[in-house]
């Protein structure tokens, strides 16, 4: 039997949340909030009912992929645009902050705001300035008219068509006299047709031929700050929205796009919030590399900035939301049978948190109690558009859906160990020189003899190397420290448990990973081989072995040190 016919993963769960997708609409309810959570949504309050300018900010929310930022910004964007009746229901039921709920019912039931949502550079039309301000614009237009609302504030593609429709310049003849123009489009009705889908490329050529002097035609509005406030204005007196709330995923690649220019223009816009409501929300997983530091951080003061990281306990609901049993009854025998014998293990790696982190912890079968918990530092440190911890659980090659349909892993009633997150991870390690070179080249150089060994050395070492990975995190630094009990706890409960003591003892005569004199297997950064550092260690260590030994390092200094202690008490 496989696992696969008494487990499964929900169809209809959505690995990745993408704001721009209509499934999250319905999807967004879903989410459970956490502390992270409420410090965003605090956040975003303060910045659309305060007015002192400290306050009245945009919003930049920072993570790694994975992080479950943009579910939560889209919880964000349904309980600040939605009609109170569409989302009454979750803040009753899941927003268990009383003075959270308050002060947002507060908001919402005299004020909502129109949500315009932009992903990335849009598929590659965004590549310069003008690019990027002609995209803004014809997002901006095309939600309201999707929302069935027109707005007399024209954006440049309607300037454009009004002009070509009614100027009395043969354009026919530009578009001859133009090549660059002409490769584009072969007449005034094939250029008016494609502005009217709001065309780029379209537009830009046609702006830089009809610049040229022999025409020095110009009607674009080129200030955007200026466009937004009138566009403003315009929904707040129509009655459509009291505010816009400008919502921007994945702005890292936008920036490393777009290469000059950018942080002076965020900064100007941001700077409507204080006088308007116009909101920029940005969601980024890492700076730009594109810019100085002193570029993001004058970009940033515009900003209440959010780090948003997966913790723990999220990481294991939102795993366990995607998890479908098909067999209940035989589901629950199995989990049972193999996790209750790591209650002391949960215990450990949960720090007697609470009953829920264990009972989250074990509706994660067959995942080792090992595994689950390294998810939550794998999801904050190493998580990547094509690698994440969700991504994970739904890959049916080497993720949780290929363990699953495996064979013979149900009947054996193997878990999941940490091996397997080493082997679908590796690709972001290897990618990752600066933070996991020394890493992955002892992966390279040793792979191959330790593979030769036997599958449980092959896994032991696995292991060893993601917890060097995953040793970087200062949170829960000790439980990911590759100390002897760690990697013993790691593979509690397999069938080579009684094995380990051997394994670990041959990698260290052998060389393949050393312990050093506090059992720990950590991988040396230094150039120096590892059995001179722990000798150096053991010397140092025997040195300062007591107190006498200590002062009589520098006995005269020592000795006046103690002594003006106890003189000045």
């Amino acid at each position: 039997m496989k696992y696969s016919d008494i487990i499964g993963l929900h169809k209809d769960f959505l690995p990745v949340v993408d704001l721009q997708n209509k499934k999250s609409d319905s999807y967004w309810k879903q989410f459970i909030p956490t502390k992270q959570f409420y410090n965003l949504l605090g956040k975003t309050i303060d910045a659309v009912t305060s007015s002192q300018s400290s306050y009245r900010k945009s919003i930049w929310v920072k993570g790694t992929f994975g992080t479950g930022k943009s579910h939560a910004s889209a919880v964000v964007k349904h309980l600040m645009c939605n009609d109170l009746s569409e989302i009454s229901d979750y803040l009753e039921d899941r927003i268990l902050l009383a003075e959270l709920k308050t002060r947002l019912l507060h908001f919402r039931k005299s004020k909502r705001l129109f949500p315009v949502v932009l992903k990335g550079t849009e598929s590659g039309r965004i590549y310069d300035m003008r690019s990027f301000l002609l995209t803004l614009e014809h997002i901006i237009k095309d939600s309201l008219r999707n929302s069935g609302y027109s707005i007399t504030v024209q954006s440049d593609f309607e300037k454009a068509i009004t002009y070509l429709e009614t100027t009395p310049i043969n354009i026919n003849e530009i578009i001859a006299n133009e090549p660059e123009l002409r490769s584009y489009a072969k007449s005034k009705e094939d250029i008016i047709k494609k502005l009217r889908t709001s065309d780029v490329d379209v537009y830009l050529a046609l702006e830089e031929a009809l610049a040229k002097p022999q025409y020095s035609v110009h009607f674009s509005s080129s200030d955007i700050v200026k466009w937004l406030s009138e566009v403003e204005k315009e929904i707040v007196n129509c009655g459509v929205a009291d505010g816009l709330l400008i919502i921007w995923d994945e702005f890292t690649s936008v920036m490393d796009t777009i290469t000059s220019g950018m942080t002076s223009m965020i900064q100007n816009i941001a700077e409507l919030t204080e006088s308007q409501t116009i909101y920029l929300y940005l969601i980024s997983h890492k700076n730009s590399s594109a810019y100085t530091e002193e570029d993001i951080r004058k970009m940033k003061d515009r900003f209440h900035e959010i780090q948003y990281d997966m913790e723990a306990l999220t990481t294991y609901r939102i795993m366990a939301a995607s998890i479908r049993k098909i067999n209940e009854q035989q589901y629950d025998l199995c989990r049972s049978d193999k996790m209750d014998k790591h209650t002391g293990l949960i215990s450990y790696l949960t720090e007697n948190d609470n009953q829920q982190s264990t009972r989250d912890i074990k509706d994660l079968f067959p995942f080792h109690p090992y595994s689950a918990f390294l998810c939550s530092a794998i999801a904050n440190q190493i998580g990547s558009a094509n690698r994440t911890v969700m991504q994970f659980m739904y890959d049916t090659d080497n993720g949780f859906l290929g363990f699953l349909n495996a064979k013979h892993t149900c009947d054996s009633k193997l878990l999941l160990t940490a091996d397997k997150l080493w082997d679908y991870f590796l690709d972001e390690f290897t990618d990752d020189t600066v933070k996991y070179g020394i890493v992955t080249q002892t992966y390279f150089d040793r792979n191959k003899a330790v593979a030769e060994l036997g599958l449980p050395y092959e896994k032991v070492f696995k292991g060893i190397l993601l917890l060097n990975a995953m040793i970087r995190m200062v949170e829960n630094r000790e439980q990911r420290m590759p100390s002897t009990k760690n990697i013993k706890c790691l593979f509690e409960g397999e069938d080579f448990e009684s094995s380990l003591d051997e394994i670990l003892d041959y990698f260290d005569k052998n060389q393949i990973v050393q312990r050093d004199p506090s059992g720990n297997f950590l991988i040396a950064f230094a150039s120096l081989p590892q059995n001179e550092i722990n000798d150096a260690i053991k010397r140092a260590e025997s040195n300062y072995s007591d107190i006498v030994k200590i002062i009589s390092y520098d006995k005269r200094q020592n000795e006046d040190s103690i002594k003006n202690i106890f003189e000045d008490s």
